[in-house]
């Protein structure tokens, strides 16, 4: 799942700089793309904090 996530953060981080660049950072498009690398992020660093949760619940609790 985080993979798919990652490709999506770098598509993403991708279309927002070009999108910057070419019609300005205070662009409504390249806002919006940050807003949703924003997202992505938050999503991504949910996931990892689960994980990570888990894999601690499962080494101290589960054996």
């Amino acid at each position: 799942m985080e993979k798919g996530i990652l490709k999506q953060v770098e598509l993403t981080r991708t279309l927002m700089i070009q999108s910057g660049l070419k019609h300005g950072f205070q662009n409504a498009k390249t806002i919006q793309l940050s807003r949703r690398l924003d997202e992505l992020l938050n999503e991504y660093d949910m996931l990892s904090t689960e994980e990570k949760e888990h894999e601690f619940i499962k080494k101290n609790f589960l054996q």
